[in-house]
C-alpha cells in the first residue's frame, strides 16, 4: 500500500448574511517532498547518534 501526502488551501466565500455560497482552493501532491525530508531527518538522526557515541570530540567547519 502506497501513501500519498498532499497540501490542501482552501477559502470560503459567504453570502451578506454567512452562508457559504462558494469554495475555491488547490490540492497539490507533496509526497516527494515529504518523503525527501524523512530521509534528510533520518539522516541526520544517523549522523548525531554516531557523533554522540564516538569518544573523540568532532569538529567540521563550512566552507561556505
Amino acid at each position: 500500500m502506497r501513501t500519498e501526502h498532499v497540501e490542501e488551501r482552501w477559502q470560503v466565500f459567504r453570502a451578506d448574511a454567512g452562508r457559504p455560497v462558494r469554495a475555491l482552493g488547490t490540492c497539490q501532491d507533496v509526497t516527494e517532498r515529504r518523503t525527501l525530508e524523512e530521509l534528510q531527518y533520518a539522516s541526520r538522526q544517523t549522523l548525531l547518534a554516531v557523533l554522540d557515541s564516538i569518544p573523540q570530540r568532532v569538529f567540521w567547519k563550512d566552507r561556505d
